[in-house]
């Protein structure tokens, strides 16, 4: 499978994902929502994002479409208020970006697979299917997502007109119509991954990296944000293969020996436990190791996963 490790800079985090082989990363698009994009500028990007995508395989860029749901959809303004206006206009020129820079990316090279704009709860459907196509003729291999609100049906449509899907189960955790559930229904998310395995459907799952996904249906792929960041309290991360999960310590607790150059492996890669870099190398290391588990988990039982 592929797990792809979202990357939040264009200078550290690519220096741990390519000092480990990470092969999958996934950029966002929400962190260029406010720059300008001039010819200048978007020689800038392309740069940075070249750097995201380093000595890795495969680069996603997702659209950003959670981070804007946590906009518009807090903790608690369903309840009290319905749905929160939304500025259309604002949404055209993100589209129009969005579309700006797939296209770049593609050209150079750089980017290899994108996440639809899964808006539909802001605009309908018909929409987002209008945004899919203009995403589509910019080349690259676009990603449409699924939510449980979409309902059946447009899950049929999907898995028969596309061999690589997204699936999210809900909109921010909440459903953006009263009345109508979130997806917190795992049992049904589960259910309805085996049937698109079952069409030869390649399926990815928004945060899921669950144990209980991972060893029961076999992915395809999946994403991470929370490989890094440990740094901040000293605390590294390993792959344990007897909980088939991934751990995170000090050396003061005295779980792994995170004294020594071999903890990281690398040599350009400094060593300290106080270090963001070194942290995150640790998280990138023990998220391809878990991605490796699975994989060779799901080929035990005949299951292959395609490029």
């Amino acid at each position: 499978m592929r797990i792809f490790l979202c990357v939040a800079d264009w200078d550290d985090h690519p220096k741990s994902l390519d000092a480990v082989g990470v092969k999958n990363r996934l950029f966002g698009f929400s962190n260029l929502w406010d720059e300008p994009f001039t010819k200048r500028n978007m020689l800038r990007i392309l740069r940075g994002i070249s750097r995201v995508k380093g000595n890795g395989e495969m680069l996603m860029v997702d659209s950003g479409v959670a981070v804007l749901n946590e906009r518009y959809y807090c903790l608690g303004v369903m309840e009290k208020r319905g749905r929160v206006a939304f500025d259309q206009p604002w949404l055209e020129n993100l589209v129009d970006k969005y579309e700006l820079l797939l296209r770049a990316g593609v050209q150079a090279g750089i980017i290899d697979c994108a996440v639809e704009m899964d808006v539909d709860h802001f605009v309908g459907y018909k929409t987002v299917k209008e945004y899919r196509r203009r995403f589509e003729d910019t080349g690259v291999k676009l990603i449409p997502v699924w939510r449980p609100t979409l309902g059946r049906e447009i899950f049929d449509e999907l898995t028969e007109n596309y061999d690589w899907i997204a699936l999210s189960k809900g909109i921010g955790g909440r459903s953006p119509e009263p009345g109508v559930y979130s997806g917190a229904d795992y049992d049904f998310m589960k259910k309805l991954m085996r049937i698109g395995v079952s069409r030869g459907v390649k399926i990815h799952f928004f945060a899921g990296l669950r144990r209980s996904f991972l060893f029961s249906v076999p992915l395809y792929s999946a994403d991470s944000t929370s490989w890094s960041g440990f740094g901040r309290w000293a605390i590294t991360l390993r792959f344990d293969s007897e909980m088939k999960w991934i751990r995170g310590g000090n050396a003061s607790e005295g779980l792994v020996a995170y004294n020594d150059q071999g903890q990281i492996g690398v040599e350009d890669i400094p060593f300290d436990p106080l270090s963001s870099l070194h942290a995150d190398t640790c998280g990138a290391r023990a998220y391809v190791e878990l991605e490796d588990y699975v994989t060779k988990y799901w080929a035990g039982k005949g299951v292959t996963f395609d490029a």
